[in-house]
C-alpha cells in the first residue's frame, strides 16, 4: 500500500470463516536498553484499548461475534496478532487492528501501564524462576549466540521493567509500530476487491513511520570441540542435551534436519535410551527451524542415578550410524511423509494457513513457500542425509549440557560450570 504496509490475500470458500493475522517485525531483540521485555510488554498494551475501543473491549467486541481464536505472540524478530471470525465479521476484525496501530497512545494511561507492566513481570518469574528448567535453555541459547545476537537468550532478569515509562511506550509505538513496518495477512471466505476496499479503509489513512533498519548480524562459528555446560536444578531427573548449530529455515539441509531428527526421536535412540537400556524416561530430537541460524537439539531426560556418560555413549553411537550407514528409502519416505502430510494439513484451514503463509512470509520473503518447501523433502535422498549428517552432527560442532539434579538449587537451574 502507499503507507508500506504490506497485504497478502488467500480467499477460500470452503469454511466459514476468515483468518487474520497482523505481523510487526519488532521482537525482543528491539527492547529499549535496561528495559528486558519491553516488547512483549507492549504487546499486552495493545489488547487495553485504542481511541476508539475502551479498555478491556478487545476481546469482548470479537468475542460477540463468535470469535474461535484470538491471540497475541512476542518472538525474538517479530510480534503477532491474530484472530479468526466469522466470515461476515472480517471488517470488525481490521478496523480493531487498525484502530490500535493508528490510535493506542490515545487510551494507554498510566493506570494500564503499570497493571500490565506487573502482569508481564509475573509472566517472566513464572516461566523462567517457577518452572522446572526453566532457565535451561536461556542458558544454552547465551552460550551459543555471542553477545549482541537476536538469539543470544532471553533476559535472565525478571524486575527489567521496574523502570519502564510511559514515554518509552511513546517511542517504541512510534518508532515500529508503522505500517511500514507490519505485513496484513488475511485467508479465508471473503471476497478479495471487498478486502481490499476495506483493508484501504481502515489501513490506508495511517501514516507511514521512519523504521530503523535492523543491524547486520555476523554468521555464528559454531561450539569448540569439546564445550561443555554443566547446570545444577532442584528437580527429580537430570538431563543430557546436545546441541548443534545448523542452517536456517528454508536450506535444503535444513529439511533434512528434519528428517533425521525424526529418525533418532522415533527409532532406534528411543529405543535404546528408554527400552532396552533403560536410561531416560523421555527423548526429544529434531530441528528447531529459525531465520538466521537453526539448532538441532536431542534432548534427553534420564533415570534417577544414571551415569550422564552412558547416556551420551549412546547418543553418539546412534548418530554416528546415520553419519555412515545408507538409510533405505522407504525409511527416509516413511519419516519425511509425516511433514509433509503435515504441510497439506496446514493449508487445508484458514486460521493454520495463514499462520504458516506469515511464518514462511518473514523468513524467505515467499507467502506461497509451501510448493518449494514440499520439494525439499521430496529431494532428500540418502546421500544427501549422510552428507548433512556428517558436516552439521559432529561431535566436534556440539555443545554438551548436563541437568543435574541438587536439592537446594534453583528450580529453574543454574550454571555450575561452563567450558
Amino acid at each position: 500500500m502507499p503507507n508500506g504496509l504490506e497485504v497478502v490475500l488467500s480467499p477460500d470458500a470452503r469454511l466459514p470463516i476468515v483468518a487474520l493475522r497482523l505481523e510487526y517485525r519488532v521482537g525482543s531483540r528491539d527492547d529499549p536498553p535496561q528495559l528486558d521485555g519491553f516488547a512483549h510488554l507492549f504487546e499486552h498494551l495493545m489488547f487495553q484499548g485504542s481511541r476508539h475501543v475502551a479498555e478491556d473491549m478487545f476481546f469482548q467486541h470479537l468475542e460477540r461475534v463468535g470469535a474461535p481464536y484470538i491471540q497475541g505472540e512476542t518472538r525474538i524478530e517479530n510480534t503477532v496478532y491474530s484472530e479468526t471470525v466469522p466470515s461476515g465479521q472480517l471488517e470488525l476484525a481490521l478496523w480493531l487492528e487498525s484502530d490500535r496501530m493508528a490510535f493506542l497512545l490515545d487510551h494507554v494511561n498510566a493506570d494500564t501501564f503499570e497493571t500490565q507492566r506487573r502482569v508481564v513481570e509475573n509472566e517472566l518469574r513464572e516461566k523462567l524462576d517457577n518452572t522446572p528448567y526453566g532457565r535451561v535453555s536461556t542458558f544454552i541459547e547465551a552460550r551459543l549466540f555471542p553477545p549482541g545476537h537476536p538469539y543470544h537468550g532471553r533476559s535472565l532478569a525478571t524486575d527489567g521493567l521496574k523502570n519502564a515509562s510511559l514515554e518509552d511506550v511513546r517511542v517504541f509505538w512510534q518508532t515500529h509500530y508503522r505500517p511500514n513496518n507490519a505485513t496484513l495477512f488475511v485467508a479465508g471466505n471473503f471476497e478479495a476487491p471487498e478486502a481490499r476496499r476495506q483493508i484501504d479503509k481502515y489501513f490506508g489513512p495511517i501514516v507511514a513511520g521512519r523504521v530503523l533498519p535492523s543491524p547486520p548480524v555476523s554468521e555464528t562459528p559454531p561450539p569448540a570441540p569439546g564445550s561443555r555446560l554443566d547446570i545444577e536444578a532442584a528437580v527429580p531427573l537430570g538431563m543430557v542435551i546436545m546441541t548443534w548449530l545448523t542452517p536456517p529455515f528454508g536450506e535444503q539441509a535444513d529439511a533434512e534436519l528434519d528428517v533425521i531428527g525424526d529418525m533418532l526421536e522415533q527409532g532406534q535412540l528411543t529405543w535404546n535410551l528408554v527400552e532396552a537400556e533403560e536410561l531416560a524416561t523421555r527423548v526429544r530430537a529434531g530441528q528447531q527451524s529459525q531465520k538466521l541460524a537453526s539448532v538441532f537439539q536431542i534432548s534427553v531426560t534420564t533415570r534417577p542415578g544414571v551415569d550422564p556418560g552412558r547416556v551420551v555413549r549412546v547418543i553418539d553411537r546412534a548418530i554416528l550410524r546415520i553419519r555412515s550407514s545408507w538409510q533405505q528409502p522407504s525409511f527416509i519416505r516413511s519419516m519425511s511423509f509425516r511433514t509433509l502430510v503435515e504441510l497439506a494439513l496446514v493449508h487445508e484451514e484458514p486460521t493454520r494457513r495463514v499462520s504458516q503463509m506469515a511464518e514462511d512470509a518473514f523468513i524467505t520473503g515467499d507467502p506461497n513457500f509451501i510448493e518449494k518447501n514440499v520439494a525439499r523433502y521430496e529431494a532428500i535422498s540418502a546421500a544427501s542425509l549422510m552428507q548433512t549428517a556428517n558436516k552439521y552432527l559432529g561431535p566436534e560442532r556440539r555443545l554438551l549440557t548436563v541437568v543435574t539434579p541438587v536439592r537446594g538449587a534453583p528450580l529453574a537451574g543454574r550454571v555450575a560450570s561452563s567450558r
